[in-house]
């Protein structure tokens, strides 16, 4: 084992109040004359201070410091993930050389210089070590959000190894930063770790306690909902994080809960592990906000997907995940002002596109957790880039009206964020406008000139978004599909045939005094054209008795409101004789049709 590495102090944050014995000890801990304390494996050592600290009046107990080597004893049982995987060292071991091979199969959605989606993979890095750039991008990331007030360790100290610490040509090095707490222990063992099995830790049984009476919560720490109480409470206070974080100037943040760590002191939540954070200042304006929903898309992609933890399965139920929604709890924190409502309506996609995947790690959960190897697991991943994308589309309206809109601001719409989508997701993005529209087919305009509106009386309308003169078309007709018997969003295009349109055909109203008429264009889909003059921001509505011989599936009360209203929705066999020679050249020719042959029955 060497020792009395070689190294020089390029960085030094002079704020810090620390004793001479404790800066003794942690200089002999980076040039290993001195064994760094490992508290649990990995590849960061962990320094509790003699005395404490001080920054800004505030106690600091202990010293993180990354680059210095690693230990990672061999453990009891499979392993199912960790940066160190299989690589093991049973007793610590100083930065070495090697590539870290593990890292470099870690895909990472991004954006490129263009603002297009892309994939990119976890730069190389060495075992044990970091790279001397890396360990600044910790310091100055960290001083950055200490001087914007955002909870986060303190920087300290940057140290390059020199000549004989080289990685790709690159000198290595090491960063110390400074935490208010003494434990070693993170977020993620509440959610996916060992605080789920109470007993297996006592360490951590005994932070979830002091976690859970910080937060003044109550309950049985063996029960799920105990748990799941204290992860949305914990959730709120990451999303507002993860919004400081972009709003200090900083992005590329992996928002894993392994990543975050909490001070009993504030009661808050703070950020550890900055080596990859870099600052919104060097990239262009039109990126800046792609990079900021980038961040916000980690912070929901690795809180939902946690859930299929291997050892975790059976520890969460379905129901009681949905009823507590910790991924809105999250998202409340990062917008604040937003309606819950829209919050809860794009948590419900979310939790929608990731429960197929989670039951299918259910069904196999008996040989993931025997059997399967580890690349095996990997490939029932879920579809992550798209759940990126579908995350950044969906909270992309909530983020145009937000303060960090203000702060970075973009002329990109909802059509141009589909269209980044689509150019990325190819023949998936069939998939991600289902997954997009709540599990249902995507209607839209097939042509422009309407748009369809919530009504607070019956539910949904179609509105014109500009005006139509008399015999104007104001909607092509598609049909998609035809049916096997009449349904209430069915058009009737023959005696007994009913069909589906394609767009928004089906959602245009009743009313008893319509503005729309029918002509069968020479597909056998019916246009609607304008029967009068219609003004932008007029309701379309139909007489469902100009497409339809009698109406069945419709309720017997008709709400149009109009002065003319015949009190229930009827189809052309129950028109009054003036209305059906006012609507004669406004309706679809199979009715008369139709109606000839009833007449004709009916005198025999």
């Amino acid at each position: 084992m060497a020792k009395n590495i070689k190294f020089k102090i390029t960085h030094q944050f002079e704020n810090i109040d620390i004793s001479n014995q404790d800066y003794a000890q942690l200089l002999a801990t980076l040039g290993w004359e001195a064994i760094p304390p490992f508290k649990q494996p990995g590849r960061t050592a962990w320094y509790v201070l003699e005395e404490d600290a001080h920054v800004n009046d505030q106690p600091l107990k202990a010293a993180k410091m990354k680059g210095v080597g690693f230990w990672n004893p061999r453990p009891i049982g499979k392993i199912y993930s960790g940066v160190l995987a299989n690589l093991n060292s049973e007793e610590p071991t100083p930065p070495t050389q090697d590539t870290l091979e593990s890292m470099l199969t870690f895909p990472h959605i991004g954006f490129n210089k263009e603002g297009k989606y892309m994939i990119a993979y976890s730069a190389p890095a060495p075992i044990g070590g970091i790279l001397h750039e890396r360990a600044i991008l910790e310091y100055t990331s960290a001083k950055i959000l200490l001087e914007h007030g955002v909870p986060t360790m303190i920087p300290f100290m940057v140290i390059d190894y020199g000549e004989d610490y080289q990685f790709n040509g690159k000198p290595m090095g090491a960063v110390i930063n400074l935490s208010p707490e003494t434990d070693t222990v993170r977020l993620s063992c509440i959610q996916y770790g060992d605080a789920v099995h109470r007993g297996k830790n006592k360490d951590v049984d005994a932070y979830f306690d002091r976690i859970r009476a910080s937060l003044d919560l109550s309950g049985d720490p063996t029960e799920e909902t105990t748990r799941l109480q204290t992860i949305n409470l914990l959730a709120r206070k990451v999303g507002k994080l993860v919004h400081d974080f972009s709003a200090a100037g900083l992005y590329r943040y992996s928002s894993e809960w392994s990543n975050f760590e909490y001070n009993f002191s504030t009661k808050e939540v703070f950020l550890t592990d900055l080596d990859s954070t870099l600052q919104l200042k060097d990239v262009s304006t039109a990126l800046q906000p792609l990079q900021v929903l980038r961040d916000l898309g980690t912070a929901v992609y690795r809180l939902v997907v946690k859930f299929g933890y291997p050892t975790i399965l059976n520890d969460y139920t379905l129901s009681n995940v949905l009823n507590f929604d910790p991924l809105s709890e999250l998202l409340v924190g990062y917008f604040p002002e937003a309606p819950y409502a829209e919050i809860e309506a794009i948590s419900q996609k979310l939790w929608n596109c990731f429960i197929p995947h989670w039951m299918l790690l259910k069904k196999h959960e008996a040989s993931i957790t025997t059997d399967w190897s580890r690349p095996r697991r990997q490939t029932y991943k879920m579809d992550h880039d798209l759940f990126y994308i579908l995350t950044i589309t969906l909270v992309f309206p909530l983020f145009k009206k937000s303060d960090l809109s203000d702060l970075y601001p973009t002329d990109l719409t909802r059509e141009d964020m589909l269209q980044k989508a689509k150019d990325y997701l190819g023949d998936r993005y069939e998939y991600f406008q289902y997954q997009l529209e709540g599990g249902t087919t995507t209607q839209k305009p097939l042509e422009e000139g309407y748009e369809l509106r919530q009504l607070t009386d019956k539910g949904e309308g179609v509105f014109a978004t500009k005006s139509f003169k008399k015999g104007d078309r104001v909607m092509r007709g598609e049909i998609v599909k035809i049916l096997g018997g009449n349904h209430s969003h069915a058009a009737q295009i023959k005696e007994n045939v009913w069909a589906f349109h394609a767009g928004m055909v089906h959602k245009l109203n009743h009313s008893c005094a319509p503005n729309c008429g029918i002509y069968v264009n020479e597909t056998g889909g019916h246009d609607f054209v304008a029967i009068k003059a219609i003004a932008a921001g007029e309701e379309l509505v139909l007489d469902y008795a100009m497409r339809n011989y009698v109406i069945e599936h419709f309720p017997y009360q008709c709400k149009c409101g109009s002065s003319e209203c015949r009190g229930s929705i009827t189809g052309w066999k129950d028109l009054p004789d003036h209305k059906k020679e006012e609507y004669r050249p406004w309706t679809a020719g199979y009715i008369f049709e139709v109606a000839a042959k009833r007449v004709l029955v009916n005198a025999q």
